[in-house]
Formats: C-alpha cells, structure tokens, sequence
C-alpha cells in the first residue's frame, strides 16, 4: 500500500490516494496532514470514497485543490442521519436522510 497525500477535502478532512483508490481520512487540519510521515499515514483510518469523490470532481469540472461539503457524514456507520440546521432567525427546518 502506498498511499499519496492530496489536496482533496471532504467536510475538511483530507483525503489519500492508493492507486487509483481515494481514501478519506479523520484529518482536518492542515499542519497536523503536513506532518505526517509515510509510515504514520500507513496507519491512519480512511474510509473509501473513490465513488464520491469522482462524481464530485466530475460534476463541478474540478480535481484539485478543493474542499467538497456534502450534507452527509461519510464517517458515520448509520446511512439514515438527518441533517438538522438552525436558519438565522430561529427557524428549525429538517432533512431527510
């Protein structure tokens, strides 16, 4: 396995590259990514994202360079989470998920 830092984000967590796989790691901030030694990164837990990740780069004509946010957790083991956010004024609104 050799993986290869990028310069691909997904809600702020850097994403690695092995092969033609793109991984999404828990990393988020930048100097602790720099950091990060071949071996260190060896041992870090991802997440495949390879399909997300293309259809994003495919969509919005970009491949590097970007921080993509999506309304989902990639992280979380439970598919059916909804989104709550609170809208300036108090309003609650809801979706699905």
């Amino acid at each position: 396995m050799s993986l290869k830092k990028t310069n691909l984000r997904i809600n702020n967590d850097f994403i690695v590259k092995d092969g033609n796989k793109y991984l999404l790691t828990t990393i988020s901030e930048v100097k602790k990514f720099k950091k990060l030694t071949d071996e260190k990164l060896k041992k870090i837990d991802t997440i495949d994202v390879t399909k997300q990740i293309k259809l994003l780069m495919k969509q919005f004509e970009i491949t590097s360079n970007i921080n993509f946010l999506v309304d989902h957790d990639l992280h979380s083991k439970n598919k059916n989470i909804r989104k709550i956010s609170l809208e300036k004024g108090g309003n609650l609104s809801q979706e699905g998920g």
